[in-house]
């Protein structure tokens, strides 16, 4: 779920074959950032294997990183 509001920061973050590789960056993102945020991560193709990794942190992480294409 997308958040709204004047006190929201939307942080965009591309991705091209990360996979795993974006877990301690998001976590990183998540730990540092101490405002509301979200964090809305684009790509490109749905076989990118970043979307599998996403898609299991969105559970666990509190921002629930949210994927677009």
């Amino acid at each position: 779920m997308r958040l709204t509001g004047p006190d929201v920061v939307s942080i965009v973050m591309p991705v091209f074959k990360e996979g795993e590789a974006v877990e301690p960056v998001l976590r990183a993102m998540t730990a540092a950032v101490s405002a509301t945020h979200e964090i809305l991560v684009v790509y490109d193709f749905d076989e990118d294997p970043t979307v599998l990794v996403i898609e299991r942190l969105a559970a666990e992480l509190p921002t629930n990183p949210w994927c677009a294409k």
